[in-house]
């Protein structure tokens, strides 16, 4: 396997194109010698500071590049629906998350934290610890960008020593750092939930930040607020909707749009063309996401304001679903409507994506908007052409057996 020389005398894995920022290496590390950056793309990346490194490897022995953690097949497969309407439409999906916070608060009353996603008043997409059920609002809804994991790590394992219980929801490699940071500090994690998401990679929180800026720049105003996927719209497709500070909203217009465009297969982590968890070996408890394909197997039950999926993996995950059976609707999927792309293979990867990256970083946001989100000839030109030959050589994706 290919390594990359660090700063000091440890070796690193490849950190561009091996690295998946899951911060489990900055959270285990003794001496703190190692800290969070990002790389040229604006993605998180570990630096060692040579100073203060003892080479005693738990860097190495944590890491998930050879280290993968104990998958699961799911035993059990459902498309869901929340009873609470509101909240149902205030979810991605059809409101999962919303139906296990509420259990979970109501089972482990002053001693449950949840850790999730949510934005930092600048923005950011940061994990966080919520420790109440009105806390893990801002957790509801996408969000599509690699989040800042920071110490959260260290944080649930403070908290599961003092036996307190923890759901922690997070993409694949994020719950895959989680687990073998635990098992590297030999820490109990009887009353550890993990909870991972179908996720088809996620672009730089700089590649964010930019875009952020360009819709500012371009208003005269502060985004106050910003939703990917605003379901008044419906519950298909990247609908996104942002608050200005003037209280106007930004819903349609080319660069607001471009970011759509660019969460597709062109500047994801290059990690993320070789995911390790994009199958249906999950890490996670239970995994949810949205259920694509329910139109093949029950349109009935698709009203058009979202279905989630659940995937239960593991005897965790079955404590959660069953405890959550009253406050759902629940369809059993017994065919392989639920296996859309993600929960198949990785991502592919644009034949555009080294060009892009490399136009980002000598020419700047604004310029690869223009280039690569379609409004460009060349761009249109090349995508025609590749769409052909995809045509021609009858390259269609469908469900592998199983």
């Amino acid at each position: 396997m290919e390594k990359k020389k660090a700063l000091n005398n440890i070796d690193l894995w490849d950190l561009d194109n091996m690295c998946c920022g899951c911060t489990a290496c900055f959270n285990v590390c003794p001496t703190k010698a190692i800290t969070m950056t990002s790389n040229e793309r604006g993605f998180y990346v570990p630096s060692v500071n040579v100073l203060k490194c003892i080479s005693c490897g738990l860097c190495k022995k944590v890491c998930q590049i050879e280290n993968i953690p104990q998958r699961n097949k799911p035993s059990d497969k459902y498309g869901i629906v929340n009873h609470n309407n509101d909240l149902r439409m205030k979810s991605s999906s059809g409101g999962l998350f919303s139906a296990i916070l509420m259990k979970m608060f109501e089972q482990y009353p002053n001693r449950f934290h949840c850790f999730g996603v949510k934005f930092d008043d600048d923005l950011t997409a940061i994990h966080s610890c919520a420790d109440s059920l009105s806390e893990c609002a801002d957790f509801r809804g996408s969000k599509y960008v690699q989040s800042d994991l920071n110490n959260v790590f260290t944080h649930i394992g403070q908290l599961l020593r003092q036996g307190d219980t923890v759901m922690f929801t997070g993409t694949g490699c994020q719950c895959a750092g989680l687990k073998n940071y635990i098992v590297t500090k030999h820490i109990d994690d009887s009353n550890l939930f993990v909870v991972d998401i179908v996720c088809h990679g996620a672009p730089s929180n700089g590649l964010w930040k930019d875009y952020i800026k360009a819709i500012e720049d371009t208003t005269g105003q502060k985004i106050l607020s910003y939703k990917f996927r605003n379901k008044e719209d419906g519950w298909r497709g990247l609908h996104p909707l942002a608050i200005l500070a003037n209280g106007d909203m930004v819903e349609r217009n080319k660069l607001f749009l471009s970011y759509g465009r660019f969460f597709g297969r062109l500047s994801l982590n290059v990690p993320c063309y070789s995911c390790k968890y994009a199958n249906t070996k999950r890490i996670g408890d239970l995994t949810m996401g949205d259920y694509w394909g329910i139109e093949k197997s029950d349109c009935s039950f698709d009203d058009g304001k979202g279905v989630s999926l659940c995937l239960v993996n593991t005897q965790k995950g079955k404590l959660i679903f069953d405890g959550i059976r009253e406050s759902i609707e629940s369809y059993e999927i017994k065919d392989t409507s639920y296996l859309q792309p993600q929960l198949c293979a990785p991502t592919s990867r644009n034949i555009l994506s080294k060009d892009f990256w490399k136009d980002y970083k000598n020419k700047g946001y604004m310029y690869v908007v223009k280039k690569y989100t379609g409004h460009s000839r060349g761009y249109s030109a090349v995508m025609k052409i590749f769409t052909k030959i995809k045509t021609i050589c009858f390259i269609r994706w469908a469900p592998p057996k199983i």
